[in-house]
């Protein structure tokens, strides 16, 4: 990075420090990096609030030489980058936390300076030096992560559900639905959240600002979403296990449309009855939502499957492996084998060959010895590909992503680095 940029980390500090100002500029620049409008000192407040409960740390790169004039002035930040530490379910219920990347830009008129490079690099090995096997992220850009070393995941999709006469569930309800004020999942929504991580691989737990965003107590504006609506989903015992946050969409969209917020259901049951709820609102015909799982229980349980509209299948959560022996040897395995792995790491991380022996589904890795020849080669960004299961190693051997010296290692992987099932990822970050 040139010596006309200066790089600072800091945590937000309680309103009124001396760091208030900083972190207020950096909000800003975030802000405008993903085409925010202007926020009020209200709204930064609010979210600085939340980044302190967070833990956040904040990055931001600034110009050390003076500024043009009449440009943007010095204290704000020319690039900016965030980090915070979540657990991530890695399969079986077993967690290990993750380096959270977030909150990346770089302003237009300053990149090819090496500003983002210098960020992500120093940022993972501090992160590694730290003893976290785990980076992750959300890509804004899907050609950008690549090069550091990140591999897609897991994925979502929009969809769009027509709630019409043909929308029925083949599922008896055993638990109810009752709707509540919106305010009750500032305490309830993190508890049920809990229950569903712990169950689903590709799960990563949630920070402060979703209790705040799926109760309508924090909108984009910096109030409350008074449109926001909430139903509850009470097991047989009457124990709360499940939410759906939602809210109409006005009287101009066609077909009158309930967009959901958020969707969390620790059972089945759960799911199924709280979609039999929001097929049953009046004056109502359609039912969106953004971030629903790619391999969903609701197709299978709708008497026409069609009633679901798929759209935008996407990328969801990158991952990035910093210790290739560490991330291997915290998961459980779906089979049993042995498999030698040379993993290439650009940034020198992760990189080496490694044998993963795995008996009744305990996983025991060492290095292997120099001249050892592998059953599979590949980059560290497909092991972060293959680590949750969602990507079939079979499907990136095929695409040229993983070379197979062993024929039927790619399969021998498959079976391996499978989980109990389906990965999803319901955190934006």
């Amino acid at each position: 990075m040139p010596d006309r940029y200066e790089l600072r980390r800091f945590r937000t500090a309680a309103h009124g420090s001396p760091d208030t100002a900083l972190a207020s500029a950096w909000v800003k620049a975030v802000g405008s990096g993903f085409h925010d409008s202007n926020r009020n000192d209200t709204f930064v407040d609010k979210v600085l609030a939340m980044y302190r409960t967070d833990h956040r740390e904040l990055t931001g790169v600034y110009q050390a030489a003076p500024v043009a004039p009449h440009s943007l002035g010095p204290d704000v930040p020319v690039a900016t980058f965030a980090t915070l530490r979540k657990d991530l379910n890695i399969g079986y219920g077993r967690q290990l936390e993750a380096q959270l990347v977030t909150s990346v830009t770089v302003r237009g008129t300053h990149r090819r300076q090496g500003l983002l490079r210098r960020m992500m690099t120093e940022d993972l090995g501090a992160a590694k030096a730290a003893g976290l096997a785990l980076a992750a992220l959300n890509a804004s850009e899907g050609s950008i992560y690549g090069r550091f070393g990140f591999g897609v995941a897991t994925f979502e999709r929009s969809i769009k559900v027509d709630t019409g006469p043909r929308f029925r569930i083949r599922h008896a309800p055993t638990g109810t639905v009752e709707m509540a004020d919106r305010k009750v999942l500032l305490d309830l929504a993190p508890g049920i959240f809990d229950q569903v991580h712990r169950l689903t691989p590709g799960s990563i737990m949630r920070q402060e600002a979703y209790r705040h965003t799926v109760s309508g107590a924090f909108s984009r504006d910096g109030g409350e979403d008074e449109t926001i609506r909430c139903a509850l989903h009470y097991d047989a015992s009457g124990q709360v296990d499940g939410y759906a946050s939602y809210k109409f969409a006005g009287w101009d969209t066609r077909p009158y449309t309930i967009e959901l917020v958020d969707l969390v259901a620790a059972t089945g049951p759960a799911y199924l009855e709280l979609w039999q709820f929001l097929g049953a609102i009046d004056l109502s015909e359609r039912v969106s939502w953004e971030s629903a799982p790619v391999d969903d229980p609701l197709a299978w349980a709708l008497e026409d499957p069609r009633c679901i509209e798929s759209a935008d299948q996407r990328d969801m959560l990158w991952l990035r492996i910093l210790d290739t022996g560490r991330a291997l040897a915290a998961r459980r395995f779906s089979a049993d084998g042995t498999l030698v792995l040379d993993v290439a790491d650009s940034l020198g991380f992760a990189g080496g060959t490694h044998t993963l022996s795995v008996s009744g589904g305990g996983a025991h890795v060492t290095e292997a010895p120099p001249g050892t020849m592998p059953d599979l080669s590949l980059d560290v960004a497909e092991l972060g590909s293959i680590y949750l299961g969602a990507v079939c190693p079979v499907t990136l051997a095929a695409a040229g992503r993983i070379t197979e010296h062993t024929p039927g290692a790619a399969l021998t992987a498959r079976r391996m680095f499978a989980v109990e099932r389906p990965p999803h990822c319901l955190t934006h970050f």
